[in-house]
């Protein structure tokens, strides 16, 4: 799945709309859903940060969001039962995994940062 159709299902996930989103973004409802249908080359990471936190969701969610990762995170979905294959070890496995991309978000999110100073101090 992509980038653009992960944040679509995370977002229709939290029951949000589009409009709510480019509100909480501070950009046009058009803008936004060029985000969601892959139309925006280049999606700068800090503008990933902040839909992954209008989500409440950590950014590796949306990094890591496959057909397995919807079908426990929308196991609650009305519109489909849950897939019984996915027991209490996929779970486990999935907080693993998800736990190792937080971290290694967290440290691509320092070197950022710190990239960013070192550009600042130069300019």
């Amino acid at each position: 799945m992509n980038v653009g159709k992960s944040i679509k299902r995370l977002r229709e996930l939290k029951d949000f709309s589009q409009d709510h989103m480019a509100k909480q973004l501070g950009m046009s409802v058009t803008a936004y859903g060029n985000i969601e249908r892959n139309q925006v080359k280049n999606l700068p990471v800090t503008r990933l940060a902040e839909i992954a936190a209008v989500l409440e969701i950590d950014i590796c969610v949306i990094l890591r969001f496959d057909a397995k990762t919807d079908l426990i995170i929308g196991a609650a979905d009305k519109e489909r039962p849950a897939d019984p294959a996915l027991n209490a070890d996929a779970l486990s496995e999935l907080r693993v995994v998800l736990t190792v991309q937080r971290k290694a978000n967290e440290k691509m999110l320092e070197a950022l940062n710190l990239i960013t100073l070192l550009l600042k101090q130069k300019i």
